[in-house]
């Protein structure tokens, strides 16, 4: 009977070594925001990753290119504010999410790349100047979790002269949020494409509220690149050793 309990504890010791290795794996994320720290801006993307134990690379003003080309990362956040996305950083991007990556993209200047408005399953229907209030086109999606059904906007908005852009879908590509309060073709502002591997938002981040907008990160990263929430392993490791005492006292 003990060998059998001590082959049984081996067995959820294995099972809960695996997820962790899994968990490593899926948090191989790099994360771009194109102003530093120490401005005066939030870092949204930042925080989002911090709340779900991900140890996400930080790239800050500088191309991640090479980054991206040598491998390694599974998952890519993209916050692109004010510098204008190389030709290398764009293809780069292009050919991650072509080969099976995952990517979260924020990128003001959307409308400048036809390659990668295609990549991410969209093409841009109208420059915006002045910022929008978003509202959640599909509530239940679990890319909107924990969202309320608009994104207001925050004390940074019209802080910027472009402010992103509105969508058209592409075949295959599921629009979650836009510029109007119901689905209207050309008005959307987050879109579900590839697969469910990539979701590109038509706005910054920096014109709506941190707390939006985290919440928005989380729920996005946690369904585009299936990292489970810190609370998930805690409950799979619970159920494990219950898993375990009932064995035990079975056997007992």
């Amino acid at each position: 009977m003990i060998c059998r309990q001590g082959q049984f504890g081996k067995w959820i010791a294995s099972v809960l070594f695996l997820m962790l290795a899994g968990k490593a794996l899926a948090q191989a994320a790099l994360y771009y925001v194109d102003f530093e720290a120490t401005q005066d801006r939030p870092h949204h993307g930042l925080a989002a990753f911090n709340e779900l134990n991900v140890n996400a690379t930080v790239f800050e003003s500088e191309s991640f290119a090479d980054a991206l080309a040598g491998g390694g990362y599974s998952f890519v956040l993209i916050e692109s504010y004010g510098n204008t996305l190389d030709s290398r950083d764009i293809t780069a991007l292009i050919t991650f999410i072509q080969g099976g990556g995952r990517a979260v993209v924020n990128y003001w200047d959307l409308d400048s790349s036809s390659a990668l408005q295609a990549a991410l399953g969209v093409s841009v229907a109208q420059d915006i100047f002045t910022p929008q209030p978003i509202s959640i086109w599909e509530g239940a999606h679990p890319a909107n979790s924990g969202l309320a059904g608009t994104l207001a906007l925050g004390e940074n908005a019209n802080s910027w002269s472009d402010d992103g852009d509105k969508l058209t879908l592409l075949s295959g590509s599921i629009a979650l949020a836009g510029y109007t309060s119901t689905p209207t073709a050309g008005e959307a502002a987050i879109v579900l494409a590839n697969d469910g591997r990539t979701i590109v938002n038509g706005f910054l981040a920096t014109d709506f509220s941190e707390s939006d907008m985290v919440a928005l990160y989380k729920a996005q990263i946690t369904t585009v690149a299936a990292i489970p929430e810190p609370s998930t392993y805690a409950l799979l490791a619970a159920g494990g050793g219950l898993l375990w005492l009932t064995a035990r006292r079975r056997r007992a």
